[in-house]
C-alpha cells in the first residue's frame, strides 16, 4: 500500500495505490457523497492483477476542496492529475456516478489515457435545472440535514434493511466530507452534456447500470450504451451504488471486461 497526495493547480487530491506496482494500472473514481472506501467491495480482487490506484473526489474524503461551483472537465482534468502523480502514461478506468461522467470526459477528450473504461450508473446529459434545488438543500441543510435524503437513493430498500452497519459507514463518510466539496461537485452534475461527443468515443466501454436506481434510471445506461460504438451493458439488481449492492456480479463483470484488454 503507498498514500500520496496528487497537487492539481489549487488543490492537493488524496490518492491510495495497492496491489502489485509492476501490474496493469486501474484508476477507480468515487461517487458524489463517498470516498476511496466505496471500493472495497472490490479491492481485493482488483489488486490480484492490478496496480489499483484510487482517489478522492476533490472536496471528499482526505482530498481538499475549493469553493464555488466545479464543472466535469475541472473533475476530470483532478483525474489527468492523479494519473501523473502516479506516473501513469495509460491506465484501465472504472468510475461510478459522478467518476463516471469523469470517465466519459476522458473516453472523449483524452483517449490516449486510457486503456479500457467501465462507466456505472452514470447518464449522458443532466438539466441544470435540475441540480438547482439540491443546491439549494446543500445550503439550507447541511451534510447532516442531507443525509437521510441521499441514502434511499444510494440503495434499494431491502438492501438498507439486510445492511444497516454499510448504511451507517456511508453515512458517516458522507458526513466528512467538505461541505464546499459537496456543493461543488453537486453543481458539477448540471454542467454534463455529453449528448453531442458520446458517439466519438472509440474507448471500449463498459456500461453498468442499476435496474432500480432512481438517480441514473436504466433507460440513461441504456442510451449511454447504445451511443457509444461497440459499448457492453451489464444491468444489475441494485440502485445507484451498485458496486456495493451487488459486489460479485460488479467485481466479475469489471475483471472480466479489462482481461479482455490485456
Amino acid at each position: 500500500m503507498r498514500e500520496y497526495f496528487a497537487q492539481t493547480k489549487d488543490v492537493r487530491l488524496y490518492v491510495r495505490e495497492d496491489g502489485d506496482p509492476g501490474a496493469p494500472p486501474l484508476v477507480l473514481s468515487n461517487s458524489l457523497g463517498t470516498d476511496i472506501t466505496m471500493w472495497d467491495p472490490q479491492l481485493d480482487a482488483f489488486a490480484e492483477g492490478h496496480r489499483v490506484i484510487r482517489y478522492d473526489m476533490r472536496g471528499h474524503g482526505r482530498s481538499e476542496a475549493s469553493a464555488g461551483g466545479y464543472d466535469i472537465e475541472l473533475l476530470a482534468r483532478d483525474a489527468l492529475a492523479v494519473f501523473d502523480a502516479a506516473g501513469v502514461a495509460t491506465a484501465d478506468y472504472c468510475g461510478l456516478s459522478l467518476g463516471g461522467m469523469v470517465g466519459q470526459w476522458l473516453a472523449i477528450n483524452e483517449p490516449g489515457r486510457l486503456g479500457r473504461a467501465v462507466v456505472a450508473n452514470a447518464g449522458i446529459f443532466i438539466p441544470p435545472q435540475a441540480i438547482a434545488p439540491r443546491l439549494e438543500a446543500i445550503r439550507d441543510l447541511g451534510l447532516d440535514g442531507l443525509v437521510e435524503q441521499i441514502v434511499p437513493r444510494w440503495f434499494t430498500p431491502a438492501f438498507i434493511t439486510r445492511h444497516p452497519d454499510v448504511i451507517e459507514d456511508l453515512k458517516r463518510v458522507f458526513r466528512a466530507n467538505s461541505e464546499d466539496g459537496y456543493y461543488g461537485c453537486s453543481a458539477a452534475l448540471g454542467t454534463l452534456d455529453h449528448r453531442r461527443q458520446i458517439g466519438t468515443v472509440s474507448v471500449p466501454i463498459l456500461v453498468i447500470g442499476g435496474e432500480h436506481d432512481p438517480a441514473t434510471r436504466p433507460e440513461h445506461s441504456e442510451e449511454l450504451a447504445e451511443r457509444v460504438h461497440g459499448a457492453e451493458l451489464l444491468m444489475l439488481d441494485a440502485a445507484h451504488l451498485s458496486n456495493i449492492e451487488q459486489p460479485e456480479r460488479f467485481t466479475a463483470a469489471v475483471l472480466g471486461f479489462l482481461a479482455r484488454g490485456e
